[in-house]
């Protein structure tokens, strides 16, 4: 079996039968999303690449136990699991007595979203956080899927397996969401 052939809501059907090989399917599906995190983590906070790819493994396997199907998407769930728990042992690890902030790929906003660096730089961390979700509310949900996967450094390719999308709709997606950020920042601005 591959994970391609398969949506994640029918692995998690599959692993409630007992189907030992859909867990690791599942987890192979969110491997590169993992490697891709831990990636960032690892050159950001200085820690073993490896270890935190565990770390993104052990989370898919606890979000697939603990999931409830009413609170959000499974890919929203295992992405916010993924790395909370890397964030949680970059913690651990890299220093026990200071509080690590949140990790923003500022490069990433700006090549993607248009952001003026000038802007986010001269506000505080929970108020960018508080204007990209009010935009992102502000989207279509399909839209504000794309959006929340790439502010998460998902691949295209990633987001298009994940949302069972093509290539080109996430291309297009992420062009129009760029504008529309640009000119929503234009606006709280002023």
């Amino acid at each position: 079996m591959d994970y391609k052939d398969y949506n994640d809501y029918e692995l998690l059907y599959m692993i409630k039968e007992n189907d030992d090989e859909a867990i690791d399917i599942m987890i192979g599906k969110y491997e590169p999303i993992i490697r891709t995190m831990a990636s960032s983590f690892s050159y950001n906070y200085n820690v073993e690449m490896d270890d935190l790819v565990q770390e993104g493994r052990i989370a898919v396997y606890k979000s697939i136990n603990t999931y409830k199907d009413n609170k959000a998407l499974f890919y929203t769930y295992v992405m916010v699991a993924i790395k909370n728990a890397m964030l949680s042992f970059c913690n651990k690890e890299f220093n026990k007595n200071k509080r690590i902030n949140s990790y923003y790929s500022f490069d990433d906003l700006d090549y993607c979203y248009g952001y003026e660096y000038n802007y986010i730089s001269s506000i505080s961390d929970n108020d960018f956080y508080e204007e990209l979700v009010n935009f992102r509310n502000s989207l279509s949900f399909n839209d504000s899927c794309i959006f929340e996967l790439r502010y998460n450094d998902f691949s295209y390719k990633d987001i298009a397996i994940l949302l069972d999308i093509s290539l080109k709709k996430v291309d297009n997606s992420l062009y129009l969401m760029k504008k529309s950020l640009h000119k929503y920042i234009e606006a709280i601005k002023k």
